[in-house]
């Protein structure tokens, strides 16, 4: 049932960032800076989505999926030094999702949910 929730609501899944960054390489070999490399990420829709996001060791990388193909991707970067706050809420009983917010300077609001299993304080 949590991995079904999670698919609907779009809550995003831990996933191996090895791996991870061995697709981001193929996909978008600029993407990452030579000195960058994927620390933690993400799949939205539990691991079965299209849209993922990723800290690496400078920053905060969003791909947002778009069309039926898929092949139009928006890109967000979120240096760690433009984040100005960031809030964190955890899953309850009935809130099956741990949301993070983060204000950062040229972007505004980014708010990311995680699974319930996902441990958001790992992202310090």
């Amino acid at each position: 049932m949590g991995k079904l929730m999670a698919y609907l609501g779009g809550d995003a899944a831990q996933v191996d960032a090895e791996e991870f960054a061995a697709k981001v390489a193929d996909e978008c070999p600029q993407l990452l800076q030579p000195n960058e490399s994927i620390v933690l990420a993400f799949v939205q829709k539990g691991g079965k989505g299209r849209d993922d996001f990723f800290f690496t060791n400078l920053r905060l990388l969003l791909r947002d999926k778009s069309g039926l193909t898929g092949k139009q991707v928006e890109y967000k970067s979120v240096p760690y030094s433009s984040i100005k706050c960031f809030s964190v809420q955890t899953a309850g009983t009935f809130d099956n999702d741990t949301e993070l917010e983060i204000d950062a300077s040229g972007i505004g609001r980014i708010k990311l949910e995680f699974m319930k299993k996902v441990d958001i304080f790992t992202l310090k």
